[in-house]
C-alpha cells in the first residue's frame, strides 16, 4: 500500500520529497527534523492518539489524511482516504493540502 501511495504522490507532484515510516515511532523520530504539510497515516484514530503523533503534526499544521478508517470515528480535523484508494482520491487530497497550504478556498469557507 506505502508503494503505491509513492507512486501516486510522485505521479501527481513530480519531485515531491516524500519520507516515509513503517512505525509510529520511527515517524516520531521523522518529524523531529523534517517539517510535513500532509501526512497519510494507516492508524486507526485510537491507535493514532497513542503515539504523540498528533501533537507535532498540529504543530506543523499539517494536514491529516488517515487511510481506510470510518468516518464516524475520525475527529473531525481529519481528512480520510477510504480503501482501497485510487489515483483521482489521493490527488484530491494533495490539491487540497496544497490549497490549504496557499490559503486559496478560505474565504469560502475552506480548511
Amino acid at each position: 500500500m506505502a508503494e503505491d501511495l509513492l507512486t501516486m504522490v510522485d505521479d501527481a507532484m513530480p519531485g515531491t520529497r516524500m519520507l516515509m515510516a513503517s512505525t509510529p515511532e520511527r515517524a516520531a523520530e521523522i518529524l523531529r527534523d523534517h517539517r510535513v504539510d500532509i501526512a497519510f497515516l494507516n492508524l486507526s484514530p485510537l491507535a493514532l492518539a497513542r503515539t504523540g503523533l498528533v501533537e507535532r503534526l498540529e504543530a506543523m499544521r499539517a494536514m491529516v489524511v488517515l487511510m481506510g478508517h470510518e468516518g464516524s470515528d475520525v475527529p473531525a480535523q481529519f481528512r480520510v482516504l477510504e480503501l482501497p484508494f485510487v489515483r483521482s482520491t489521493v490527488t484530491h487530497e494533495l490539491r487540497t493540502a496544497m490549497q490549504r497550504l496557499l490559503g486559496i478556498g478560505r474565504e469560502n469557507g475552506g480548511r
